[in-house]
């Protein structure tokens, strides 16, 4: 509370976010594992609804697809060679329970300030075994259900083994626009923009917080 901006100036806030956390400490030995402190921990400083004060995400295995969050739904727009029939689909269940209602607990996980840090952060906690058994959608880290739909609403059902993120596998993607996406091409320098005169649009990379020796 001494260091954090927004507990500094409003001492009420503090207060709460100090309860809240000497709540978490009291009923430690009623946890079931660390995953459920730590997600518990994350509520707390997402409450703060300060981007820059989070809990960073250790390196795990993942599930290995890109997902993109779309009016309230997730799509997978890139995975690797193993599940080449659920590209472009519809991530619908985790587990048999509805990913909507993992989104809805999410939203209380994740520290942003605006909407678009739900946009950009909700598909990368979802693919992550920790958040998904803190939350307690799973039990079982090493293999996941899931549920994809495709576009004429017949439902695909996989059994997912994590993959580690460096494995040479998760670089193997499969989406025959992974080289020529915009998000892509921009994607190696801090800053960068392309007209597009057809859409009459300018699109901007904005991809670091930095400066750009540029």
């Amino acid at each position: 509370p001494q260091k954090e901006i927004s507990l500094m100036q409003n001492s009420e806030r503090a207060g709460t976010f100090t309860g809240r956390i000497d709540e978490i400490i009291g009923k430690l030995p009623d946890y079931d594992n660390d995953d459920q402190v730590i997600i518990d921990l994350s509520k707390a400083f997402a409450s703060l609804g300060q981007v820059h004060t989070n809990l960073e995400l250790a390196e795990e295995k993942v599930l290995p697809f890109t997902l993109y969050m779309w009016q309230g739904s997730l799509y997978v727009t890139n995975t690797i060679t193993g599940y080449p029939e659920v590209l472009y689909t519809e991530l619908t269940e985790i587990n048999g329970q509805p990913v909507s209602s993992v989104i809805a607990q999410l939203t209380e996980v994740i520290s942003r300030d605006n909407e678009q840090g739900l946009l950009v952060n909700i598909p990368r906690y979802i693919i992550r075994p920790s958040v998904l058994h803190g939350l307690g959608v799973i039990e079982d880290k090493s293999k996941i259900s899931l549920t994809f739909r495709q576009e004429d609403g017949t439902d695909i059902k996989r059994t997912v083994q994590p993959v580690s993120q460096n494995d040479s596998t998760l670089l193997n993607l499969i989406s025959p626009y992974k080289d020529t996406l915009l998000s892509s091409i921009n994607s190696k320098r801090n800053y960068s923009f392309t007209n597009l005169s057809a859409e009459q649009t300018l699109y901007v990379a904005y991809n670091s917080c930095a400066e750009d020796s540029e």
